[in-house]
């Protein structure tokens, strides 16, 4: 599963708190809770992200504490479940990239798609137990979008989602 900063977090992920911490509130977020999450805000002043989940998780990167969390290293505190909500909700999410012309006209995106296009498939037509496909376009997407870095993260997210 690729490391995935909180500033990268998006509504339909389904996050397990993998080393309890407290957010800026002072609240105490335990280990092994599930999260979805609904919705996530930036906050540029504060350097801050507020999550909207089964409860709410404030955090600055302004504080160092939580500035870890924020960063996330490794999945540290907070891992991507893998479930079909969350690989759907990333897939949505890497579409609404796709409709802008600098991502859908960049060299290799015919491939790239194409990859895309079989998780699509594999999403609508699941059955447990399947082989989950794999992204054989990897090394096109970490160069194919030097102005799209949430796309060199939610390609590789969406495969690493899959539920197998």
């Amino acid at each position: 599963m690729p490391s995935l900063t909180v500033r990268w977090f998006f509504s339909g992920l389904v996050v397990r708190v993998v080393q309890g911490f407290r957010d800026f509130d002072g609240q105490a977020i335990i280990a092994g809770k599930i999260f979805h999450i609904v919705d996530e805000t930036f906050f540029p002043y504060e350097d801050g992200i507020t999550l909207i989940a089964e409860k709410t998780i404030r955090l600055s990167g302004n504080v160092d504490d939580n500035a870890v969390v924020i960063d996330n290293g490794g999945n540290a505190f907070f891992e991507p479940v893998r479930c079909l909500d969350s690989a759907r909700a990333c897939l949505k999410l890497i579409d609404s990239y796709w409709e802008l012309p600098q991502v859908h006209d960049a060299e290799h995106s015919r491939e790239v798609r194409a990859d895309i296009d079989t998780a699509r498939a594999w999403l609508q037509n699941y059955q447990p137990g399947a082989a989950t496909p794999n992204c054989t376009t990897l090394a096109f997407v970490a160069q194919m979008f030097p102005m799209q870095p949430a796309l060199r993260v939610l390609i590789p997210l969406l495969f690493g989602l899959l539920p197998g």
